[in-house]
């Protein structure tokens, strides 16, 4: 693969980037608060739909203050956290990965990757594990940090220009944090719903990947 004049550095969301993931992300958590009736799941959905790349445990704290104007105990949202483990990875064992993405795995070595993810360690690297994608990555960074802190510790690592660095997320929360930290970024957007519409360069398939880093030049 020719190695581009200005993007060295890729850092890819989890979540719908890497993983197709959201979409059973958000039927387990409408699982895990269905027996708050029908109006409480259908604002999880619409939650989801907009903010996917949120850690999980801000948003339990959120569904329980806003949607059921409950105080989140420490208990229960340890309860809900393992609750939401075992049917998580319990639906992950059937997800594939995208063939266009393994071959820009496979020849991107004129790249440093990185992963920034909102989602827990144990489960990026199930993923990883499972896919064999570890060694195509210089490091993980997980829900312990910010994906803003993630990418500080990136460009401090690195020492380049922001000219030099591309984030690839799904959420404008993705784009608000390359936004402020003056980076470039492509919207991952699979089904082509809920563009971003500030965003300049959008991508629908890892297949229109190189192309599009190519536009950078």
């Amino acid at each position: 693969m020719k190695k581009n004049n200005n993007i060295k550095i890729i850092i890819f969301d989890f979540d719908g980037v890497i993983i197709n993931s959201h979409s059973i992300k958000s039927k387990v958590f409408c699982e895990l608060y269905k027996s708050h009736g029908l109006e409480i799941v259908n604002k999880i959905k619409k939650y989801q739909l907009i903010n996917g790349g949120v850690n999980r445990f801000k948003k339990f704290k959120f569904f329980h203050e806003k949607f059921l104007k409950e105080k989140l105990t420490k208990k229960v949202k340890l309860e809900l956290n393992k609750k939401f483990n075992l049917q998580y990875l319990s639906k992950l064992k059937k997800i594939k990965i995208s063939k266009n993405l393994l071959n820009f795995l496979k020849n991107s070595s004129s790249y440093n990757l990185y992963i920034s993810s909102a989602a827990p360690r144990k489960e990026i690297f199930y993923i990883l594990k499972k896919f064999k994608l570890k060694k195509y990555f210089k490091k993980v960074y997980s829900s312990n940090q910010p994906k803003e802190k993630h990418i500080e510790q990136i460009k401090k690592k690195e020492k380049m220009e922001n000219s030099n660095y591309l984030f690839i997320g799904d959420m404008i929360s993705d784009f608000n944090v390359a936004e402020k930290l003056k980076i470039s970024f492509i919207h991952f957007n699979k089904y082509n719903r809920n563009k971003i519409k500030k965003v300049k360069f959008w991508i629908s398939d890892f297949g229109k990947l190189k192309k599009a880093i190519d536009k950078f030049d």
